[in-house]
């Protein structure tokens, strides 16, 4: 493991207890990145995950997210749920 990504990841654990003073709803990862970090920042800020979010790379064609429009509605449609629990 690069010795970087460990204090990346450390500084983002040691950040759950801001997270649970600023009331977050949830914690979302991104399709690109592996989402077992922000799992776990979720479960130490006693916050569930959120679900994922579409960035830089749209999802496969038969994925929530084929195309750009797509990816905002997905987007939409995650943080709305993420934050009004539906």
């Amino acid at each position: 493991m690069n010795a970087g990504l460990g204090d990346v990841r450390s500084e983002r654990i040691r950040r759950a207890p801001d997270i649970r003073q600023k009331r977050a709803a949830a914690a979302l990862a991104e399709n690109i990145a592996d989402a077992r970090l922000v799992e776990q920042i979720a479960s130490e800020a006693g916050r569930a995950p959120g679900g994922t979010l579409y960035s830089d790379a749209l999802s496969a064609p038969d994925g929530p997210a084929p195309s750009y429009v797509e990816m905002m509605r997905s987007n939409v449609a995650t943080l709305t749920a993420a934050i009004f629990g539906r």
